[in-house]
């Protein structure tokens, strides 16, 4: 049987080594990795299913469904922020749709099992008996937090994985010192600062605290050069975005600073009274990685690097909360999660079982919290268990009703959620279509149907409402309203139009009982 070892420097100067056999328990692993995948696609299908997602989800799905079907913007496409979860959903429509899955289900799945799966792994290399890697691994499966990750979509789940990396990073790159590990925890922060307003508050709650990821020696020779070396992929990533903003828009700041202020204003302030109990909740989650950065019996070096990732996590939960970007408490304390699991693959393998009690206790102490604050969240997860619609939102009532129809004139890049309800963009005139341009243009419909949405006061209006502004109101002239819900409204011409054939098709399918 094979032999891993995990080898550093202790407080007095010595090296420690663990050695443990390999490999016994990663075919188990795998199968409940696989399993937690398919139980997770289930979930996320139900709930895309019935339209419970949150609403950034929503968006961020309408754009790559526009993406995959060539009707988005390239401007958009290079300057979208976050990058990260975008492009993931393109991939998964891309793969997803053609074989009858859905997409947003099918990465949710593919990031949860995969987490699942390197968890039983890593627990495996360490010499972990099989029970006890399933038992961990469904516990973090499980878990409130990856329950509400999932009922988020993939930027919740990226986060999940960020605080992992970032975790395994630290610790790797201080007790192991070796340059691969250097160079994970160097590419952990662009990765983690793509993939939300909240991944890039963790990467800037991080910098101060990476000269304790590196060993001591070579942070007091070194450190200006340490930090250079560990920041360069994130200068180098943010200084290409500006790049590309600088040359597509003509302002290096405008999409960062108009995300930032779009999810503040978004977001209500608790108050820094609450924002103080943030890290106080995040400690709590990550229960096992405040004792092993506390333990004696610890290397120091080890001690130090768990450490510093909580110190990282426990800051950027200040900056998240006090600033409004999180929609609510809970959603702060996701990547703990990830880094608790992360530090509990490093316990003594004859103590795992303590890890995983650690990790029961951080549910408990979690799931009132979430419970508390994410009604919306535990609401999905009630509502698609139960396979009840709930409330349906105006955009997600447009989609479905658009299913079916085409030659429907709609500025879908304005609203995103519309195609991702409607789960296609073909048969809809965007602005990329040419028809779109010349209706915009000479003021005036010519497709069959149109969606125009009201006015919103503090909003701006799409190019269909700016172009012809009495539209909602009063139609197109020899136009009918065939739709009329949530402040959006289809007007479509009455006689020889295939749009109102296929209109009164959908409308007696839906009275039998279909979509």
């Amino acid at each position: 049987m094979s032999v891993v070892s995990l080898a550093g420097t202790s407080a007095g100067g010595g090296r420690w080594r663990w050695s443990v056999p390999a490999g016994s328990g990663i075919a188990p692993s795998a199968l409940l990795a696989i399993l937690v995948a398919l139980a997770g696609y289930r979930l996320a299908a139900r709930i895309s299913e019935l339209g419970l997602w949150h609403d950034g989800t929503a968006e961020l799905a309408g754009r790559a469904v526009l993406s995959a079907a060539g009707q988005s913007d390239p401007t958009a496409l290079l300057t979208s922020y976050p990058p990260l979860p975008y492009f993931l959903l393109i991939l998964g429509e891309m793969l997803g749709r053609p074989l009858g899955l859905d997409p947003v289900a099918l990465v949710d799945a593919v990031l949860l099992g995969g987490l699942a799966a390197r968890y039983g792994g890593s627990l495996a290399e360490r010499g972990a008996s099989t029970g006890t890697i399933m038992l961990l691994v469904l516990l973090l499966a499980v878990h409130p937090l990856s329950i509400s990750a999932l009922t988020q979509g993939p930027q919740a789940l990226l986060l999940l994985w960020g605080g992992w990396v970032l975790g395994r990073s630290m610790m790797d790159t201080r007790t192991i010192t070796g340059i691969n590990e250097t160079i994970a925890l160097s590419l952990a922060l662009p990765m983690l600062a793509m993939t939300s307003a909240q991944g890039a508050a963790i990467t800037i709650g991080a910098i101060p605290f990476l000269i304790f990821a590196v060993p001591r020696d070579l942070a007091e020779r070194h450190y200006v050069g340490t930090y250079l070396v560990l920041l360069f992929p994130l200068v180098l990533s943010v200084l290409s975005l500006f790049a590309l903003f600088v040359i597509i828009l003509h302002a290096p700041l405008a999409v960062i600073v108009g995300d930032i202020y779009h999810a503040v204003r978004g977001g209500t302030p608790p108050g820094w009274a609450i924002a103080a109990l943030a890290p106080i909740a995040t400690a709590a989650v990550a229960t096992i990685a405040v004792l092993l950065s506390t333990m004696r019996t610890a290397p120091r070096a080890l001690r130090e690097s768990v450490a510093a990732g909580l110190a990282s996590l426990m800051l950027a939960s200040i900056l998240v909360v006090a600033t409004g970007i999180a929609r609510h408490p809970g959603e702060v304390l996701v990547p703990a999660l990830g880094l608790a699991a992360g530090v509990s693959t490093r316990w003594p393998v004859e103590k795992l079982s303590q890890a995983g009690l650690l990790i029961l206790a951080g549910a408990l102490v979690s799931a009132p919290v979430i419970l508390g604050a994410d009604v919306k969240a535990n609401g999905l997860v009630a509502q698609a268990v139960t396979e009840r619609t709930g409330a349906m939102s105006a955009d997600r009532a447009l989609g479905r009703y658009l299913v079916g129809h085409r030659d429907v004139m709609i500025d879908a890049l304005a609203h995103p959620a519309v195609v991702a309800a409607r789960g296609s963009a073909e048969g809809l005139l965007t602005d990329r279509s040419p028809a779109f341009g010349v209706s915009v243009l000479a003021h005036r419909v010519l497709t069959s149907a149109v969606a125009v949405r009201a006015h919103r006061p503090g909003e701006s209006d799409d190019a269909i409402s700016r172009s012809m502004p009495n539209l909602f109101e009063q139609g197109p002239p020899g136009y009918r309203l065939a739709f009329d819900q949530g402040g959006w409204r289809v007007w479509a011409r009455p006689e020889r139009s295939k749009f109102h054939e296929q209109r009164s098709h959908s409308v007696g399918r839906r009275q039998c009982g279909g979509p």
